[in-house]
């Protein structure tokens, strides 16, 4: 698949049909694409490490599960201040 067949996300498919140009002019239909990008972006990495415990199995300890690295709480840290905004 070339980069002219690429399949479009459905903010770039809005874009192209122009329903990000409405609403404040204060904001183009470029910038709302970016900060939508932004927090698809913060959104997949904050997600991205969640595990779940099976229950079914037999557990001796709980060192199964890792910690969340720094870009992780970074990543989740900045999704939350966008939601809140």
């Amino acid at each position: 698949m070339s980069n002219s067949e690429k399949k479009l996300s459905v903010l770039e498919i809005y874009q192209k049909i122009g329903y990000l140009d409405y609403g404040q002019k204060k904001w183009s239909s470029d910038d709302r694409l970016k900060v939508g990008n932004m927090l698809h972006d913060d959104f997949y990495m904050a997600t991205q490490g969640i595990q779940a415990i099976n229950y079914e199995k037999e557990r001796v300890d709980c060192f199964g599960l890792k910690l969340e690295s720094d870009k992780t709480l970074e990543a989740k840290e900045r999704f939350a201040r966008a939601m809140k905004s």
